[in-house]
């Protein structure tokens, strides 16, 4: 599948890290949980998000994809933002209107370009966390 394309050999640690950080949540009692990536950490979230089912995830937000792509997401059942910067990686820019078409397909998703910024959202930091925490907040306010 395309997930496997994706791939890089640590990604199956990183699965492996992500399920029990997931489970350890359910453990302390939280059913709703979210992941936010960045860069590479998002491209990770994405195989372990498209390897099986959600995992318990409630809501995934991905910053700066690092390949420019989500693979397999129009399957998944949770929202997504997609955030990146004006001046991100040019393989982030220039998937951004496929990313886009693929969150119009799933409820609650939003795509949202941070004006000035570069991949790593340097002296963008503060807007950065008010996108992050607004589109958390719309996901979690709802019983």
């Amino acid at each position: 599948t395309g997930v496997q394309t994706c791939a890089l050999p640590i990604f199956g640690d990183a699965a492996e890290r992500l399920t029990v950080a997931v489970a350890f949540l359910k453990a302390k009692g939280y059913d709703r949980i979210a992941l936010v990536s960045h860069s590479m950490g998002s491209r990770m979230s994405n195989h372990f998000l498209a390897a099986g089912p959600a995992h318990g995830i409630a809501a995934w937000v991905a910053i700066g994809i690092s390949s420019g792509e989500f693979v397999e997401a129009a399957r998944f059942s949770f929202p997504i933002l997609d955030i990146y910067g004006e001046r991100d990686f040019p393989q982030v820019l220039k998937n951004a209107d496929a990313r886009a078409a693929t969150l119009r397909k799933l409820k609650g998703s939003a795509q949202i370009e941070v004006s000035g910024s570069d991949h790593y959202f340097a002296g963008s930091e503060a807007e950065l966390v008010r996108h992050v925490q607004r589109f958390l907040g719309r996901q979690f306010s709802a019983p």
